[in-house]
């Protein structure tokens, strides 16, 4: 049994899109999704050379090579990103993973939203059957444990484009002390707060009422803070590329609903700043106390 850091992501019209794209632009569509996977749950390995020396060292694309960060799995509109194990360096990286997908999606027109969490997790692989030894490009493989449940459930609740963190997991990021300092220990919550990788923030939750109807709250929660990756010189995107996002693609006529997420969305986009330098300060208080 192993305790992991994991994200569930999905991709919110999925259902529209295959319903109102040719074949071919769906495929094309997922392609570049994963190819954002990829990208973003690895990093660039350069050639040990000289070049490593120089202050502008030029590279060609076939001498880059990618090693593995976190793990990415894709099934249609479900993107499962997951961690070897549950320290804050896994943390950070699943975060920053998801939070480079959400910006990517965006580019694409493709709006995602997802939660991380931390739980059990396993990968359950019938090494030994008779199938898996032979020459197929798939395998019986699979995920199962209460870390992907947890991301899942928070993730479907929230009625936005984002990413949301479990509560699960902030404990464990402000009970985890990455640096040692005089006054006091610095956690793994402060170090993403002061990097802009998460917020605080309000997050629209759907909840039943007291009659079983839903409704929307909007409760105070960590997020990931991708507005600050996405005002950013390599990856600037605009207010009009998010709006663009929930209607693109030949999606019909946008509902109530879809509109509440964009909304949502729009908002969380213009309000980041503020909420970020207030979360750091807030943090800092504590941290000095």
């Amino acid at each position: 049994m192993a305790r992991r850091i994991v994200a569930f992501v999905d991709v919110l019209g999925f259902k529209s899109l295959v319903e109102n794209v040719p074949q071919p632009t769906l495929v094309e569509i997922y392609r570049r999704l994963q190819d954002a996977a990829r990208l973003q749950t690895a990093r660039p390995v350069f050639p040990e050379d000289h070049r490593r020396f120089d202050e502008d060292a030029y590279y060609e694309d076939a001498e880059i090579q990618r090693a593995r960060v976190v793990n990415v799995v894709m099934a249609s509109d479900s993107i499962v990103v997951y961690a070897s194990g549950d320290s804050h360096k896994d943390a950070m990286a699943v975060a920053a993973a998801v939070r480079g997908l959400i910006v990517a999606g965006f580019r694409d027109g493709v709006a995602l939203r997802g939660a991380i969490a931390i739980g059990e997790l396993d990968e359950v692989d019938l090494a030994d059957d008779a199938v898996n030894r032979q020459n197929w490009t798939a395998r019986f493989s699979g995920l199962v444990g209460l870390g992907l449940v947890r991301a899942y459930e928070l993730e479907e609740g929230a009625n936005w484009s984002g990413a949301v963190i479990h509560p699960d997991l902030v404990a464990h990021l402000e009970a985890t002390t990455v640096v040692e300092h005089a006054e006091g220990p610095l956690s793994a919550l402060d170090l993403f707060s002061f990097i802009r990788l998460a917020v605080q923030t309000e997050v629209p939750i759907k909840r039943r009422d007291s009659h079983g109807e839903p409704v929307i709250q909007h409760e105070t929660h960590w997020a990931i803070d991708w507005p600050f990756l996405a005002d950013s010189v390599d990856w600037r995107i605009s207010e009009q590329q998010v709006v663009a996002s929930f209607a693109s693609f030949g999606r019909s006529a946008l509902s109530a609903e879809v509109e509440a997420k964009r909304g949502e969305t729009i908002a969380f986009m213009a309000r980041a700043e503020a909420d970020a330098e207030a979360t750091q300060e807030r943090r800092r208080r504590l941290w000095r106390h």
